[in-house]
């Protein structure tokens, strides 16, 4: 696993919001929106342990761990792309 992807891992695992009002006291459409689209991409996957990674005014960064032949993997999603990230034992 490369460097970036492993600070990604990181960052998973020390994250405790899996709730917009987790990090914003108040959020736009989009960030709904956006947030509704990580949920149902979560369902569809079968994934679990949805968690926010990350933050800030403009954006959020997403993931969830699923399993796909056999491997387990962290979807790591961000505002430009759903980047699966495997995750080694």
């Amino acid at each position: 696993m490369n460097k970036r992807n492993a600070g990604i891992v990181e960052s998973y695992k020390r994250s405790t919001d899996v709730r917009l009002s987790d990090c914003y006291d108040s959020w736009s459409k989009k960030k709904e929106e956006a947030y509704d689209y990580c949920i149902r991409l979560k369902e569809e996957k079968n994934g679990k342990h949805f968690r926010i990674i990350s933050s800030n005014g403009w954006m959020f960064t997403a993931g969830f761990t699923y399993i796909e032949d056999g491997k387990q993997y962290l979807m790591y999603i961000t505002k430009n792309e759903d980047r699966p990230i495997l995750l080694e034992d």
